[in-house]
């Protein structure tokens, strides 16, 4: 079956979220919202900044809980949400930082084991025991998805995780996520760069104005369509 048909793990209807400028203004942040994710994809969520983006997933992972409209079929304790630039954390090694996230994990594993697995899968098995300052930016990254996939959660949010690292790195990395559908999780990754997301990303939403300007899968985005949403 084509997962974009099977049932969403993550389905938003109708969000919407104003502010109150004053003198009765009111502006929009988002404007009826709709999306729907499927399990095992990765979902490319595109948009200049101001775009609405930071709204959207702050009110999937309940850090704003004043919309209008609903958001179904996962609480937001099952997602993991890395947001953008993260302090590195001081005197800690990449092993330390990625063990930490055990313990936003409820299942009954064996830490060092899964660990271990998951340090090889991301690459960085060689740099475990390093300070986690003295390691590269794409390291970094992939030490933070180490984190993330400790928490053992269904939906993992990474917003612009590529944004300070080279093209061919981000090459690297973005084929390292398809590996983490196919391990059965299901991401949604925020980012600028419409061209890296459409290559790489099973479905898109393109947001401009706090309204979806493009949604459906990258087959449908053709190179007429792309060029027009960001002129």
């Amino acid at each position: 079956m084509d997962k974009l048909a099977e049932e969403p793990i993550l389905e938003v209807a109708g969000l919407t979220r104003y502010f109150d400028i004053g003198r009765k203004q009111l502006v929009h942040a988002v404007d009826g919202i709709n999306l729907s994710v499927s399990e095992k994809e990765i979902l490319g969520l595109v948009g200049e900044s101001g775009s609405g983006k930071s709204t959207l997933v702050k009110s999937i992972v309940g850090e704003i809980t004043d919309y209008q409209g609903t958001i179904s079929n996962i609480d937001a304790t099952e997602i993991c949400y890395l947001p953008q630039d993260i302090e590195d954390p001081p005197f800690l090694t990449v092993e330390e930082i990625c063990k930490l996230g055990f313990y936003k994990n409820s299942n009954e594993v064996d830490k060092d084991v899964v660990l271990e697995s998951l340090l090889d899968t991301c690459g960085i098995s060689s740099i475990s025991k390093s300070s986690f300052t003295d390691i590269s930016t794409g390291e970094k990254q992939r030490a933070w998805l180490v984190f993330a996939l400790a928490q053992g959660k269904d939906v993992i949010i990474m917003d612009e995780p590529l944004s300070s690292i080279d093209s061919d790195s981000r090459e690297t990395f973005y084929s390292l996520l398809k590996d983490i559908c196919d391990m059965g999780k299901t991401l949604l990754v925020i980012t600028h760069d419409i061209d890296m997301a459409r290559k790489y990303s099973d479905s898109l939403i393109v947001l401009s104005k706090g309204r979806v300007s493009f949604s459906g899968p990258t087959t449908e985005l053709t190179k007429n369509k792309m060029n027009k949403l960001v002129d």
